[in-house]
């Protein structure tokens, strides 16, 4: 197993928690928390630094998830426009609760993958 870092996005609390991991031989993160205005900008950061240059394919489990405003599937949808610009995908693993109502509203859920989050391999910490 790799190590590396971790990061918590926190506004007085631990609101999100942002794990690298891997799935197979794809790279990931897995989230805990919510996902919303406060928070968004922490996975964004931590999204382009995991998908690095062009790196096409990424898979977010989100099955620990909490809440998810449109913020927080702003940031999913740029991870996945960037990901199709390298011929590649974000699969999203556990999709429920508000996000799945989000993608549903939204009709973006088509734009992603989708995933059993019982496939995560290994995780950086």
């Amino acid at each position: 197993m790799t190590h590396g870092g971790n990061d918590d996005a926190t506004a007085g609390t631990d609101r999100l928690h942002v794990e690298q991991t891997t799935f197979g031989a794809t790279p990931g993160l897995a989230l805990a928390g919510d996902l919303d205005f406060g928070t968004a900008r922490v996975l964004d950061a931590r999204l382009r630094e995991v998908a690095g240059d062009g790196l096409p394919d990424l898979v977010v489990d989100v099955s620990r998830l909490g809440q998810c405003d449109s913020a927080g599937l702003s940031v999913l949808i740029g991870a996945a426009r960037r990901a199709l610009a390298h011929d590649g995908r974000v699969e999203l693993r556990g999709v429920g609760g508000s996000l799945h109502r989000l993608l549903e509203v939204t009709g973006i859920g088509p734009l992603f993958r989708r995933g059993d989050s019982a496939d995560r391999a290994d995780a950086v910490g």
